[in-house]
């Protein structure tokens, strides 16, 4: 007798537990709201990333990745905190303390370059989409007896 449950293979698998939560959240969310908001506002679109939105994508597809390197390798805690308390010091805290910097700087009477902002925002964003291609690499294509949940 059928169980109801839905048998999806690790590619479909990965797709919906890992790369398009990651997108969503780190790409489309800090990208594709400013845009609308610019958008609906009927000012250029062009202006979506001068306000350290990139640093947004560094920090939350690095950091959502870690969320999902930690719920699909529960067998390996430790090596899961020691990676994620290394990718919180070098990427994640660093790209929301830039942007927060970025997105205060009006408050605070800052000045700042809109040129340097998006060329370092590409730094940190690929910092994090390198992360989120290496975290769910090793999550989903580690052998299938590796991890308890797979069983």
């Amino acid at each position: 007798m059928p169980s109801g449950r839905l048998k999806l293979s690790r590619w479909e698998e990965m797709a919906l537990q890992a790369v398009l939560p990651i997108w969503l959240i780190g790409i489309v969310l800090p990208l594709g709201l400013p845009a609308l908001v610019l958008g609906l506002s009927e000012v250029s679109l062009s202006q979506a990333v001068d306000h350290g939105e990139l640093y947004l994508v560094g920090g939350n597809t690095a950091f959502a990745s870690l969320l999902v390197l930690a719920w699909a390798r529960i067998d390996q805690a430790i090596r899961v905190f020691i990676l994620s308390v290394l990718v919180g010091t070098t990427i994640v805290g660093p790209c929301y303390l830039i942007w927060a910097l970025i997105a205060t700087a009006g408050a605070r009477s800052a000045h700042y370059s809109s040129y340097v902002t998006i060329h370092w925002g590409l730094v940190a964003a690929g910092c994090g989409l390198f992360v989120w291609v290496v975290v769910v690499a090793c999550s989903f294509l580690a052998p299938v007896d590796a991890s308890p949940s797979r069983r």
